[in-house]
């Protein structure tokens, strides 16, 4: 049984496990939780145990944070002898389900698995989010390749539909446009594949995303709230909604709702923090857009998109609060020839923000501080 729940989720992107041979080093010994975690280098520990009669098996398992010291949950399942092989698909799948909201997507797996489908499918497009969520250009190629194979193995769902949306809609993020209208009318198509099969939140937020890119507000915010109404405490309904109202001038309103998606999703994407460091800016908070681009620069794992972002925010927060020096000293010390802590391309990052009297103030004050043009 230990062998197939670390088999399953060393499938997951986002999570490190520890391989079969240093986890049964363990076995039949007395060992705390905080014992095994410092001796492995990690901080969470799934244990469990298998309790067994003549006919009747028990199968648990505790989860725990092993630096705080504190039991997170516990799963029990159980079955007969002659089931065994049922009850440990039963009980792996129920871990593989509770590691995922606690780690790493929060309730929106839940959601996921309430659809008729798989597990397997939700490994997929786990994995094929992960990859999306790294903006990376080799992680979506990837990513765009594994979107392809889930509409192959899984045509009657939505996910491959949506996840093929989205890869075309970022490729200028990534450097791999060469069409941009072409690019979004066939994410527009996907979309609308997607949405004829599923009217999910995450279907929802694909297409409020893509009418973002075309400047389309009205259909942009009418799916956002679509997308709430459906999963009001789903990130991905939260953290796509808040940043489209903010484009579109709903500061405050998408503030609150990227703020609760970041609480609500343990790992949470890096344009989060980074598109909440802009509407602090925009309502004229710069403390507390530093501390979000600061949020940004440590959580972006490298991404040169958000962690650039976030260099020109903190940037511009110095600079519209009045602190010329610093804002200066801080353009001077960017990585030159970067292309992406320009004026120009944030001016392009930021062409869709309905509030233009606010970015022309942003961009004038960057400019000032030293910012490049190109």
């Amino acid at each position: 049984m230990t062998e197939n729940i670390i088999s399953v989720l060393s499938q997951s992107p986002d999570t490190f496990v520890i391989g079969r041979t240093s986890s049964f080093s363990y076995k039949g010994k007395e060992v705390t939780a905080a014992d095994a975690a410092r001796d492995l280098g990690v901080r969470y520990v799934l244990s469990g145990a298998v309790q067994a009669n003549s006919e009747q098996l028990r199968d648990t398992a505790e989860f725990s944070d092993a630096i705080e010291g504190r039991l997170l949950w516990t799963l029990r399942e159980n079955g007969v002898r002659d089931d065994f092989f049922e009850m440990q698909d039963a009980i792996t799948d129920r871990i593989f389900e509770e590691i995922a909201v606690s780690l790493t997507h929060g309730e929106d797996v839940r959601r996921m698995l309430r659809r008729p489908g798989s597990i397997e499918l939700m490994r997929y497009s786990l994995q094929a989010r992960s990859l999306f969520q790294s903006f990376n250009p080799d992680d979506h190629r990837k990513g765009a390749a594994l979107a392809k194979r889930l509409i192959e193995q899984f045509s009657d769902h939505e996910q491959g539909y949506t996840f093929n949306a989205l890869f075309e809609w970022a490729r200028p993020l990534v450097g791999r446009s060469k069409d941009r209208q072409a690019e979004l009318k066939l994410a527009s198509e996907f979309a609308k594949k997607s949405l004829s099969i599923s009217e999910g939140s995450e279907v929802l937020t694909t297409i409020a995303t893509i009418n973002l890119a075309r400047g389309d507000c009205e259909n942009a915010i009418k799916a956002a709230d679509r997308a709430l109404e459906i999963a009001p405490s789903g990130n991905d309904a939260l953290g796509v909604g808040g940043r489209v109202k903010s484009r579109f001038g709903q500061w405050k309103e998408g503030l609150v709702h990227m703020l609760e998606a970041m609480r609500v999703e343990p790992k949470f994407p890096g344009y989060l923090p980074t598109s909440a460091s802009l509407s602090h800016l925009a309502l004229g908070q710069y403390e507390k857009a530093k501390e979000l681009a600061q949020v940004a620069l440590s959580e972006a794992s490298g991404n040169p998109i958000f962690t650039a972002g976030a260099q020109i925010y903190i940037i511009a927060a110095e600079a519209l609060s009045g602190n010329d020096v610093e804002a200066k000293r801080l353009a001077a010390a960017l990585p030159s020839g970067n292309p992406l802590t320009t004026l120009r391309f944030m001016g392009f990052q930021l062409s869709n923000v309905r509030d233009r009297d606010f970015i022309d103030k942003l961009l004038t004050a960057i400019r000032a501080a030293g910012v490049p043009e190109t």
